[in-house]
């Protein structure tokens, strides 16, 4: 009987000591899940003062170039000086704007955007203010997108975006088919139209995985962009 009742009470201590690891184990998956929210609300807030900031920013800027209208206006300033400060305000504050906003930096192309065949560009240097990504793997962006920006020479700009475009296998948009026809035919530039655009898509499109596009303005900055649309309209929806 003895060993019985000794078996009985070692079998009461260990379920005590069980019973006491369980507790802690919720207490501290618990303290662990508190902090992970916790850190989550302070990340959202911070990217809250930073929208706050960033808007603070572009009323500033409509402010100016409102002020820079009506000195137009009343004659204090003639058109092409008043061009010519908007231009300025634009690219200064613009670039504040991107650097403020931007909370997922970029710099360089992600793996799933070279599996698509895409490479980055020689000899242009890259825009980190304007330059960003999302991830499928953050739960706070939950789909795949690069838009990465290069600056540099506009000749060297334009064949690279050849290149780019060329091995990725992505055409050049119907617009510039257009555009290019149009200068073979007639020797002439389409007014308006500068640079060159690739995409693999039409505007209205709905029925793509990928959004694809590599583009060069009329100041020699090349663009790759990439979408996951899969991924992004799971999310919308």
């Amino acid at each position: 009987m003895k060993k019985t009742s000794d078996i009985i009470q070692i079998f009461i201590v260990l379920i005590f000591f069980l019973s006491l690891f369980s507790c802690n184990s919720i207490e501290e998956k618990k303290e662990t899940n508190e902090k992970n929210f916790e850190k989550q609300i302070n990340s959202f807030s911070e990217s809250l003062e930073d929208i706050d900031k960033t808007m603070n920013l572009v009323n500033l800027l409509n402010k100016k170039m409102e002020d820079i209208e009506n000195k137009v206006i009343s004659g204090e300033m003639t058109r092409e000086d008043a061009n010519k400060i908007a231009e300025k305000l634009n690219e200064t504050y613009s670039r504040e704007i991107a650097k403020r906003a931007n909370i997922n930096p970029a710099s360089e192309l992600p793996l799933w955007a070279k599996n698509l065949g895409l490479c980055e560009p020689n000899g242009l240097i890259l825009d980190k203010d304007f330059s960003k990504e999302t991830s499928v793997n953050d739960p706070f962006q939950a789909y795949n997108s690069i838009k990465l920006v290069y600056t540099g020479d506009y000749d060297i700009a334009i064949e690279q975006a050849k290149i780019i475009a060329s091995k990725a296998n992505i055409p050049l948009s119907k617009q510039y088919q257009q555009a290019f026809k149009f200068k073979e035919k007639y020797g002439k530039e389409i007014e308006g139209i500068s640079g060159i655009v690739f995409m693999n898509y039409e505007f209205g499109d709905k029925n793509i995985e990928y959004k694809i596009s590599i583009s060069v303005n009329q100041k020699g900055e090349l663009t790759i962009n990439a979408v996951n649309m899969d991924q992004r309209n799971v999310l919308r929806n």
